[in-house]
């Protein structure tokens, strides 16, 4: 029976204060002691999380209290601290950012209550002294019903500075400090939709090792580990399993999965929900020339940075061909974001034109201000991929790029609204057994959308759907 588990969220105070640094360099110390950690990211970021599996060597999972039910929450938490020593979560933009600016929907605190999980909160203290005292305890106030244990005081400036900090801080009450000391080693590359991520960074890289060196020296790790959650009101719950014993072997069906420099952006809990229902995944890289697997009976070509790669994909023709090919065969394929623009004529950049899929004829190109992002709930208005007419399900967009093209390029297949309830003009494909769009779909908001996806690839491998 789970009581009192090592377990926190690793919050800030707004966007850039350093909690991925934090959070990263935490479970990089732990991982040094030898333990198993755990490590789970609020909100809808993929990057993130692919850092976590780097540090971790094990996937990390998004809890996100707008896309999945707190059923699903619970469940996936538990699931993924089985045979762990602590669970380390990383925070979204600032603690009580969400999807709403009057409720903790969707935000960071949101996930904090309902696990019941301490907070442990970042704070930048650049040109602060007594000042982070008031910020703290403003955030301690605003809702108690989050319980911030932890304060790690970030970019320290000197020892006179943290002195100051520690002093201001003590005041209000009992619970760990921890001050951390500037440093441009323990630095993490970006750009245009955030981080480098995992599959670009490899394991060579030596800020892991900076950020596991900077907590381990100016962190007290066993008071860390102090933090504990009870997790007696979990009991109760199911633990969500990736996998069902009730798919012999041959039930289950081969979905080919894009997965490389290029193709990395999936919810780690939709593959597991994909593996639970029977789904044999087999991984391949466009970039490096592969093929679709033998065998396949659908394609799942996920976000990502296509357009750092095109002339890769481009040269990759017997890919290109084949996806097009089987497409008007009739194959299943799901494709969000950069996969949707894959499945297109290509893209235009600097140094010219890449031709892609061509399953569609328009190109994409890449503008230097985002073109969307925020939550997205769909409606469908007829029969698709994804399953029958007026249905509902939930994801995400955040886009630089847009299709080249004068007439709008929505489909009649949908409707799209953002987390306020205003409609949003989303740019997508349906065509036969094919559901493209910019919106990376989470399975938990609806599961028979993977149900859906996952019996028609078996009809198409038996025959029953014809080009």
């Amino acid at each position: 029976m789970l009581k009192r588990f090592p377990a926190f969220i690793v919050a800030g105070t707004q966007s850039g204060c350093g909690k991925t640094s934090i959070a990263l360099g935490i479970m990089s110390a732990l991982q040094r002691r030898g333990l198993r950690v755990a490590p789970f990211k609020t909100g809808p970021d993929f990057i993130d999380p692919g850092l976590h599996a780097l540090v971790c060597n094990r996937p990390s999972h998004n809890l996100d209290s707008w896309m999945m039910p707190q059923e699903a929450i619970r469940q996936v938490f538990l699931h993924g601290i089985k045979g762990c020593d602590v669970a380390v979560i990383e925070g979204a933009m600032g603690l009580f950012d969400g999807a709403s600016a009057v409720s903790d929907k969707g935000s960071c605190a949101h996930i904090a209550k309902i696990l019941d999980v301490p907070v442990l909160l970042v704070v930048d203290s650049r040109s602060m002294g007594r000042s982070v005292a008031a910020m703290v305890k403003g955030y301690m106030d605003f809702d108690k019903d989050v319980k911030i244990q932890g304060i790690v005081a970030n970019k320290v400036g000197s020892k006179k500075h943290k002195k100051i900090i520690l002093e201001a801080l003590g005041g209000l009450g009992p619970f760990f400090v921890a001050t951390i000391s500037r440093n441009e080693d323990a630095t993490i590359s970006s750009r245009h939709l955030g981080l480098l991520t995992a599959m670009e960074l490899g394991k060579d890289t030596g800020f892991l090792k900076a950020l596991g060196d900077m907590v381990e020296s100016q962190m007290d790790l066993d008071a860390l580990l102090g933090l504990k959650a009870d997790l007696s009101h979990l009991n109760n719950e199911k633990e969500a399993s990736s996998k069902v014993s009730s798919y012999c072997e041959k039930d289950k069906v081969r979905i080919a999965v894009a997965m490389d420099r290029a193709f990395c952006f999936y919810y780690q809990r939709n593959l597991d929900i994909l593996e639970g229902l029977g789904a044999s995944l087999s991984f391949f890289s466009p970039t490096d020339g592969e093929p679709i697997p033998d065998g396949a009976g659908g394609i799942y070509l996920g976000g990502g940075y296509p357009e750092l790669y095109a002339m890769a994909l481009w040269k990759n023709a017997h890919l290109r061909h084949q996806i097009k090919t089987l497409a008007h065969k009739g194959m299943p394929i799901l494709a969000e974001c950069g996969g949707f623009m894959f499945l297109g004529k290509g893209l235009k950049d600097k140094k010219g034109f890449h031709e892609w899929c061509s399953l569609f004829d328009v190109p994409f190109v890449m503008e230097k201000r985002f073109q969307a992002l925020g939550y997205r709930q769909v409606q469908t208005r007829a029969k698709t991929l994804l399953g029958p007419s007026n249905i509902a399900f939930r994801g995400h967009e955040f886009r630089y790029s847009r299709p080249e093209t004068k007439r709008p390029f929505e489909c009649e297949h949908l409707k799209a609204l953002d987390a306020y309830g205003n409609e949003v003009k989303v740019p997508c494909f349906v065509y036969k057994n094919v559901f493209a769009s910019y919106i990376h779909i989470h399975f938990d908001s609806l599961p028979g959308v993977a149900e859906s996806f996952l019996k028609r690839c078996r009809e198409f491998l038996k025959g029953d759907i014809k080009g």
